[in-house]
């Protein structure tokens, strides 16, 4: 019988066989049967799920790795944004660790639609960065990264390397067609991170972004799968 193999099924079992002996087995029979009905389906979509999740946890190197960013992550996502706030104008001055806790689970949400993506960056344990796919428009095949890295690990190439992670299974594993990156054009260390990557600049937003007190014009880069690929620099579908 399939609900002897099925350990979501037989933890309803369990419960049903003592509920009888409390006599409730009447209000519980009902919705034993459905879940019997719909089991398969559960299963299928906890497996599905059970994979996504285990490929968000990836090792670029001994040193680094990526984990996706969770609720339990906000305190050190948040500690991060305030060493920052200095060097980053557009940084919120007013965020707030709750704040950044609704943030994330904004993001998990999205990760659960299969519509984003969150990643945080740990170098020998220590959260150093975050990347992010931008919501993912599927009609279009498109989304926009986005990446910040704490001022003590800059320089040592952390957001690169998750960069090209995240733009490989984007293209290879999503099937993704296009990427944008935009940034305020004064801010040229994520400038360069587009340009290392192999992004096309195609166009200045003029006063685009309301940044603490004055307008900023916005850069916008481009990256095709085609043009990855023809680049040799993908980096084998790192996450399949």
């Amino acid at each position: 019988m399939y609900c002897a193999k099925n350990t979501i099924c037989c933890g309803f079992a369990w419960n049903f066989r003592v509920a009888r002996c409390c006599g409730l087995d009447l209000l519980i029979r009902p919705l034993l049967a459905c879940v019997y009905l719909i089991s398969p389906r559960v299963i299928s979509a906890v497996r599905q799920l059970s994979r996504s999740v285990s490929m968000f946890s990836y090792k670029i190197s001994a040193e680094i790795k990526l984990r996706l960013l969770e609720e339990r992550h906000a305190e050190q996502v948040f500690d991060l944004i305030v060493e920052d706030r200095e060097r980053h104008p557009e940084l919120d001055k007013n965020l707030s660790l709750d704040d950044v806790k609704k943030k994330i689970k904004r993001d998990l949400a999205l990760f659960a639609d299969n519509k984003g993506l969150n990643v945080g960056v740990w170098e020998q344990g220590i959260l150093a960065g975050t990347v992010r796919y931008h919501e993912i428009d599927w009609s279009n095949k498109s989304t926009e990264l986005g990446y910040s890295v704490g001022g003590a690990f800059e320089g040592r190439g952390l957001i690169t390397k998750t960069c090209r992670v995240l733009i490989d299974y984007a293209f290879e594993g999503l099937g993704l067609n296009r990427i944008a990156i935009s940034c305020a054009v004064e801010n040229q260390k994520s400038r360069a991170v587009a340009e290392r990557l192999g992004f096309t600049q195609e166009g200045i937003l003029r006063q685009s972004e309301w940044l603490q007190d004055h307008f900023t014009d916005i850069a916008v880069y481009g990256l095709l799968a085609s043009e990855w690929r023809a680049k040799n620099i993908s980096s084998s579908s790192a996450f399949l």
